[in-house]
């Protein structure tokens, strides 16, 4: 919610901007973000120290070092540091991020590729992406100690609420990537109008996101809302598409596109998120929010890696068809310079153009908003109880307490967890 004041505040500092000195937005954010971290790190080296106080009173040594604190050095430190690079799997990270990079990056490139997909380059990029994805999935699979994604967590829910992540921030990159470019150059806005209309969505996000987890914390339920908000979505992608025909740009359904479908990602994230941190037991969860996180990320970056291959080639095609006294220079100009775009002549063949590459964009992300449909009917349904999670069967419930027996083997387990790590 702390974003909220920055959708009225934010326009009028872009307007003073104005284009042509954007780099001072992330001059700005250079300046801000430091002064606003600090108190963070101050808080978190506050909270360690008192953790570690209060640890060592427990264990009977009040505010002394542990006897063998000088000899916790050298080697044990080494030893601290190569089992936390064991336990983060460095070498399935950097086989993710080269595979997905290699993957994700020709179909944005092979528009400008001298040959298109025909380059070589771009065929040797998709041929090793797939290859280091193969050795990714190898490591994962057989050799990793602790792997990024450890099998145990992919159970129905977990796995349909992870795909309706992964295809909403999808959608989310195919919708908003080039939509305010497109809006820019098809309508005459001035930049702080412009810049208000970019706003709405991400407001409306935060706004939904809230209403959402309290009628969850009252319901008790979350399927139906989570229906609810995918067919928000597809309204949402349809006013969108609906937006980009020409004749039909006005300011109503620019702002309710995307009002409407950043509405329905409120109503629709935030029961997924729930369910799927409470559909792995507790030792999991952290892996669980991680690999959310991680695949939120992915998502975009493919949705954004789709839009744009499907924009760059459709608009370049567009305008030598739309624009024929355009020559070649001029057209690689006003498809990758939306200020140019929007002052170039001939205007009205220009805007065709626009608008026709974001309705290829639009009907794309209207076929997909089907998909997280489909899953969201098949999600079990189960009750947010004050259970932990719905896996774990020893949590409580409704303020019932565990049985004795079980109290004893808690506390059994929990003393052998000790020693092991004192060991």
């Amino acid at each position: 919610m702390i974003y909220l004041p920055f959708v009225f505040v934010g326009p009028s500092i872009a307007a003073g901007i104005g284009l042509t000195r954007w780099r001072w937005g992330y001059g700005m954010f250079c300046i801000l973000m430091p002064m606003c971290v600090c108190p963070l790190f101050g808080l978190l080296a506050n909270a360690d120290i008192v953790k570690r106080r209060a640890k060592r009173c427990a264990e009977g040594e009040g505010t002394a070092q542990p006897p063998d604190a000088g000899k916790r050095t050298g080697l044990y430190g080494w030893r601290r540091v190569s089992n936390s690079l064991v336990l983060v799997d460095p070498l399935g990270l950097l086989l993710t991020g080269f595979s997905f990079s290699l993957l994700l990056v020709p179909p944005t490139l092979s528009a400008g590729a001298k040959g298109g997909w025909h380059n070589r380059s771009m065929i040797a990029m998709e041929v090793s992406g797939g290859i280091v994805l193969i050795m990714l999935a190898v490591w994962e699979l057989r050799y990793a100690p602790y792997p990024i994604f450890p099998r145990r967590m992919f159970n129905r829910n977990f796995v349909l609420c992870l795909c309706i992540e992964v295809l909403y921030f999808l959608n989310g990159s195919l919708l908003t990537t080039y939509w305010s470019s497109w809006v820019w150059v098809v309508r005459d806005y001035s930049q702080h109008q412009w810049t208000y209309i970019c706003e709405t969505g991400t407001a409306s996000l935060c706004i939904f996101t809230l209403v959402a987890g309290l009628i969850i914390r009252w319901t008790k339920r979350y399927k139906i809302m989570l229906i609810i908000g995918v067919i928000i979505s597809i309204v949402g992608c349809a006013v969108s598409y609906y937006s980009s025909l020409s004749g039909h740009t006005s300011t109503v359904a620019l702002v309710f596109g995307q009002l409407l479908f950043q509405a329905g990602g409120g109503f629709a994230l935030t029961p997924a998120q729930t369910v799927l941190q409470g559909s792995v037991s507790a030792q999991d969860l952290a892996m669980a929010v991680a690999l959310l996180i991680f695949s939120e990320t992915m998502g975009s970056a493919i949705g954004a890696s789709i839009a744009g291959a499907v924009w760059t080639r459709t608009l370049v095609y567009n305008l030598s068809i739309s624009a024929p006294s355009l020559n070649s220079t001029q057209i690689v100009e006003i498809a990758g310079d939306i200020t140019a775009a929007r002052t170039a002549e001939p205007r009205a063949a220009i805007i065709i153009a626009y608008n026709y590459a974001f309705r290829k964009l639009a009907l794309v992300l209207l076929i997909f908003s089907f998909v997280p449909m489909i899953m969201a009917v098949i999600v079990k349904d189960f009750a947010l109880d004050a259970r932990q999670n719905a896996i774990d069967g020893s949590q409580e419930q409704d303020g019932a307490v565990e049985p004795d027996s079980q109290q004893a083997d808690a506390v059994d387990k929990a003393a052998e967890g000790s020693r092991t790590l004192n060991d």
